[in-house]
């Protein structure tokens, strides 16, 4: 493959072919066979002076045959019901068994089948039976073959290579463990287990840990002249000492790489894992067991220090002090890196898709990460090297700032407003900010800081900016990046006055434009125009990217804090490095899967979004959509201009304000010539201070009704209330004396409190029999008068006015209230008792106007059927109605259905007609029709970035490949040192290889053609 090939234009197939089709798989199957069967490079393994073998990729891998279980689409429901069932048959079949299965157990723990001799053949043990009467010459290994019965000398000749076996000696009741070094074994260090030429009778006494658990082991140093270091020929046998001087502790090898990977699976800390060790050792604690927690400790922080460095290929680049910063760092394969494989002239103003090669990227802060202060805060050995960044440059940076003045503009920023406020009592760090890739969730090169108080701004430019700055370059930089940032709508604000400040890294300053959105989940939590201007539904280029990857990473990491909490800074640091990068590892070990899967998704939903778009389109007249492509244009180049038009939002009021309302009854009298009664009082008035009085009294009933055991101040304050709201119903009825003069209030129809009287509205009344209203009659008939503006008011307006934006008050109460719980259920383990009883309380209060409003919506409803009894447009307002109502918003409700999913009614797409003549029903078909565009639009450009993910993730694999193929060209001052160094490269270039093969098994591999280049891009990564 020509060196540049893989960086010159491909044109991909939008939608290809699904490999679950027989003819695929086949066709399949032959390409991966070929891309992996390609062009060998010949390497020599062998040692110096000894002729070279060659050993090929296809000598070392399986030829693949296509799996159904791969390519053909998964029914995972299915899957795991059938394993829930074989799993209940296999208890089933287990159950009568018990009784068995106990016995077996039981049997080890005595002497067998053995008898009191020793189990070797040939033993010389066993013609001198009279020994035998001494119980003490028998001894069991479990973890050999059969655990058979043996003597003392028979016991120590198999165990010369394993000294870290656990034995037991047969008392003459039951069996009691020992080490083997009171057998008198120990093990000779500096000759590969062999005895050293000059034998000495020194020995020492190590403390080892190993996976079995905590020994006593006699070992004897080589003394010869040219014998390394003591440490160096622990190491040499495969025991990590504790310390390099006088060393009494060693952890084996295996049982550190068993700690690193619990700290990943688990998430274990290391006193539980010691905790672990100790029970395996003596569970019932009745022997003395060696402390060396703290021991533990150390050599866990410097294996996975080594372990990193080792796997970044620090020992082949020139050792640990020549590592670059970001070097220890695992990168996204998929993502966009210019100097690994965009290919070119991506960086050309006239590239037609310049939102293909701009990294999406995720920021965002995680305050149970938190670091207590300690006395001896040591330095971290990887600041700046991995995933956190540098850490004297960035205090250097904090400490010429002070306090964020900065105050959120928008609803619920409460990260913006409380940026300094947060309690840092005792605290090193408040938590971590982030930034990560928004696409696949790997974290970026120095990318993560520590926080001192809140979300400050100053903490996040250096972190957001250190991390880009970290994968490209001034000379290649990018045109444009994507950041998803739940606070942008206020963090973009005068963003380029804080980079440009000078106290900000001059080698951070972008060189590119930010663009922003906010993810999607937070979208709820703000105003409405930060819900569109910087939405991912709405963004050109952004695909399906929700941008909640950095809470993904969080519930990820968050098993960590508690420990980390109590570490010491730098070991805190490494810690959470050593974790970003096992967790960047695990998505690549997936991402073929990944892509496979979304690519799946997005192809079918891409055709299906289309489909349905036409079919909207079709039904549009040709001026409509000429224009709205044009609004859509616009809005997207200028959508953060102040006076830009948004062509996804309403903007005619459908429902009048209040004030809306008088004026029209204002204007009707006026038509009717009428005359203001009462003092100046109009109709208007009179209808309005009437419905604040009902909203009064309803509002007096729930206080009264939530006042269980009132104090004598809450009597007092409700008594005040009743005789208040008593002196205006008073003041009421004379000027419904003058309106309503027909209306009569008997004496024992007057309430006792003020909340139950009957106002006796016009709604509740019945209309007059031919009740007409016509130009010219006089107004004395003011219960004709107003009784026909009310009607008319009612059935024009009314429902908008009284009873829709009630519903939408209680759907948006609801809406806050899932939100709210949400969030706190996501950061349950992070809050304490205080912020759960202010949750509980926000909660009460929100179900509280939940109940008031509903109640208003009634009350509404009652008063629009009395004056329009067969209308049907008002429905019943049930409590049933308002839980259902609460699961179509709740994101977790079996109903709801995001934007990216949605599809517009057969309504919008059967022919409309004309619009022009109803600007309503215009608009609201406008707004239609451009979401359902910005659907299609966004399925595309997903199909589009995946193609491309594919493409860039192959490309990396190679890149990676020919790395450490030339690293494998590493010389080392001692040859054995040189053959590790060779060896180790060509098993990462091996793995390398591999991994993008069983990527590719899983189903990533889509057609696309390379101009000038007829080789598929794995040719040539064969061993």
């Amino acid at each position: 493959m020509p060196p540049d090939a893989s960086k010159q234009h491909y044109t991909p197939q939008l939608y290809a072919p699904r490999l679950g089709r027989p003819s695929e798989r086949v066709k399949a199957t032959t390409m991966l066979n070929a891309l992996l069967e390609g062009a060998s490079t010949t390497l020599s393994t062998s040692k110096p002076n000894s002729p070279p073998s060659t050993t090929s990729l296809s000598d070392t891998t399986t030829h693949f045959e296509p799996s159904g279980d791969i390519l053909e689409d998964e029914d995972e429901e299915g899957i795991d019901c059938a394993i829930d069932a074989h799993s209940q048959k296999d208890m089933k079949d287990w159950a009568p068994l018990q009784d068995q299965f106990l016995m077996e157990l039981i049997r080890p723990d005595g002497l067998g089948s053995s008898g009191l001799e020793c189990s070797t053949p040939g033993c010389p043990s066993r013609s001198h039976s009279n020994t035998l009467s001494t119980p003490n010459l028998l001894y069991r290994c479990d973890e050999c073959s059969h655990g058979r019965l043996v003597c003392q000398k028979c016991c120590i000749q198999p165990h010369r290579d394993n000294v870290l076996h656990r034995v037991k000696r047969w008392n003459g009741l039951f069996f009691i463990e020992l080490s083997l070094h009171q057998l008198g074994l120990f093990l000779d260090l500096g000759h590969d287990g062999r005895s050293c030429l000059l034998p000495t009778s020194k020995t020492l006494k190590l403390t080892v840990l190993h996976t079995n658990g905590i020994h006593t082991l006699h070992v004897k140093p080589c003394t010869c002249p040219s014998a390394p270091s003591l440490f160096i020929q622990l190491l040499r046998a495969r025991l990590y000492p504790a310390t390099t001087v006088n060393p009494q502790t060693c952890a084996t090898m295996q049982y550190l790489r068993q700690c690193h990977l619990l700290k990943f699976e688990a998430q274990a800390s290391t006193g539980s894992i010691f905790s672990t060790l100790i029970r395996i050792t003596d569970n019932a604690h009745v022997f003395k067991t060696e402390n060396r927690y703290r021991s533990l400790l150390t050599m866990i922080r410097q294996w996975r220090i080594l372990k990193m460095h080792k796997r970044a290929g620090s020992a082949h680049n020139g050792g640990v002090t020549k590592t670059l910063p970001g070097g220890l760092s695992i990168i996204c394969p998929s993502c966009p890196h210019p100097d690994i494989h965009l290919p070119q002239g991506w960086n050309d103003p006239r590239q037609p898709t310049p939102w293909l090669y701009r990294p999406i990227l995720s920021a965002d802060a995680n305050f149970r990460h938190k670091n207590r202060n300690r006395a001896a805060n040591t330095r971290s050995f990887l600041s700046g090297l991995a995933y956190f960044v540098d850490e004297d440059q960035y205090q250097l940076y904090l400490s010429a700032y002070g306090a964020q003045n900065e105050m959120s503009t928008c609803s619920g920023l409460a990260a913006v407003d409380h940026a300094d406020s947060k309690s840092s009592h005792g605290l090193r760090s408040t938590g971590i900010g982030a930034l990560v890739c928004a696409r696949h969730g790997c974290w970026l090169p120095r990318g993560v800081g520590d926080l001192q108080k809140g979300e400050r701004y100053a903490n996040m430019n250096f972190i957001i900016f250190s991390a880009i700055s970290s994968v490209s370059s001034k000379q290649k930089n990018y045109r444009e990046v994507l950041i998803s940032y739940d606070i942008n709508c206020q963090y973009l604000q005068k963003l380029s006055n804080r980079l440009a400040d000078p106290r900000f890294p001059a080698e951070f300053r972008p060189n590119y434009s930010i663009r922003g959105v906010i993810p999607k989940f937070h979208a709820d939590a703000h105003k409405e125009y930060c819900r569109t201007t910087y939405s991912f539904n709405l963004e050109p280029g952004a695909g399906r990217t929700d941008g909640e990857q950095c809470e993904r990473n969080w519930s990820a990491s968050n098993g960590t804090s508690n420990s980390t909490k109590e570490m010491a800074a730098g070991s805190r640091n490494e810690s959470l490095n050593d974790q970003f990068g096992d967790w960047n590892f695990t998505m690549i070990k997936g991402m073929g899967l990944l892509l496979y899967r979304r690519r799946k998704a997005a192809v079918r939903a891409a055709e299906k979004h289309e489909t349905l778009f036409h079919e909207l389109d079709a039904s549009m007249s040709d001026s409509d959509r000429t224009q709205w492509h044009s609004m859509i244009k616009e809005y997207q180049s200028n959508k953060f201009l102040p006076k830009v038009f948004n062509p996804f939002v309403k903007t005619m009021s459908t429902y009048p304000s209040l004030e809306e309302v008088k004026l029209s009854l204002l204007q009707a009298e006026q038509a009717h010539d009428n005359v203001s009664h009462n003092g100046g009082t109009s109709v208007a008035s009179f209808l309005a201070t009437g419905l604040e009085l009902e909203a009064a009294q309803q509002d007096l009933l729930i206080r009264v009704s939530e006042t269980k055991s009132s104090s004598a101040r809450q009597e007092f304050n409700i008594l005040e209330a009743r005789l208040a709201l008593d002196r205006r119903i008073k003041s009421f009825r004379n000027a419904q004396a003058i309106f309503m003069p027909y209306v009569t209030v008997p004496p024992e129809a007057v309430a006792k409190f003020a909340e139950k009287a009957n106002l006796y509205l016009p709604s509740s009344l019945e209309a007059p029999e031919g009740a007409k209203l016509s130009p010219g009659e006089p107004i004395a008939s003011t219960r004709v008068v107003t009784f026909l503006l009310l009607t008319k008011l009612s059935i024009n307006r009314g429902f908008g006015f009284y009873c829709k934006p009630v519903l939408k008050c209680i759907e948006n109460h609801i809406a806050s209230s899932i939100v709210r719980a949400n969030y706190f259920r996501s950061q349950r383990d992070s809050r304490g008792q205080g912020a759960h009883t202010r949750l509980h309380s926000l909660q009460e209060k929100t179900r509280r106007k939940i109940n008031e409003l509903s109640e208003k919506y009634r009350r509404n409803r009652n008063a629009f059927l009395c004056l329009v009894p067969d209308s049907s447009e008002v429905p019943n307002l049930t409590t049933d109605d308002v839980r259902d109502l609460s699961k179509a918003i709740s994101s977790t409700g079996a109903r709801h259905i995001s934007e990216g999913h949605r599809e517009n009614s057969w309504i919008w797409r059967s022919q409309l007609g004309d619009l022009s003549s109803d600007p309503e029903m215009h608009e609201a078909v406008r707004i239609e029709w451009a979401w359902a565009f910005a659907r299609q639009e966004r399925w595309k450009e997903e199909v589009i970035i995946i193609l491309e993910e594919v493409r860039r993730f192959l490309v990396t694999c190679r890149a990676q490949y020919n790395e450490w193929i030339s690293r494998s060209k590493a010389a080392a001052s001692s040859s054995d040192i040189t053959s590790g160094l060779r060896a180790y490269a060509v098993r990462q270039a091996f793995y390398v290889a591999q991994r993008a093969k069983q990527n590719m098994l899983s189903g990533i591999i889509v057609p696309w053609t390379f101009p000038g280049s007829p080789r598929p891009l794995l040719n040539g990564m064969t061993i």
